[in-house]
């Protein structure tokens, strides 16, 4: 019985935590060159904010993500005018921004 409260437990708090809203947008500028690793994106359409960050100017990607896979497909992105996903945490701001939780070029 224990393992099943523990499980149903474990699964509420998991699904609220990977929360992820998802945004279509071509990109029109790529900030990078932080010291903590930082890059912030900016697209052509209205940023989304599940989370109500203060700073909807960009979003940010946090360099503990994989930064370098997104940092070229990012590139890819804006060079070729190709749309990408945008999948944003719902539940965590970074550098008071929206975060980027994954990327995807489509």
């Amino acid at each position: 019985m224990l393992k099943i409260i523990l499980f149903v437990i474990f699964a509420l708090f998991s699904s609220n935590t990977f929360a992820v809203s998802y945004q279509d947008a071509k990109v029109t500028e790529i900030h990078a060159g932080y010291e903590d690793g930082t890059v912030y994106i900016k697209v052509d359409e209205t940023l989304i904010n599940p989370a109500g960050c203060s700073n909807t100017s960009s979003y940010s990607i946090n360099a503990s993500r994989d930064v370098r896979s997104m940092f070229a497909m990012l590139l890819v992105a804006r060079t070729t005018g190709e749309t990408i996903s945008i999948g944003v945490e719902d539940g965590e701001c970074f550098k008071d921004r929206p975060t980027v939780h994954k990327l995807g070029l489509k």
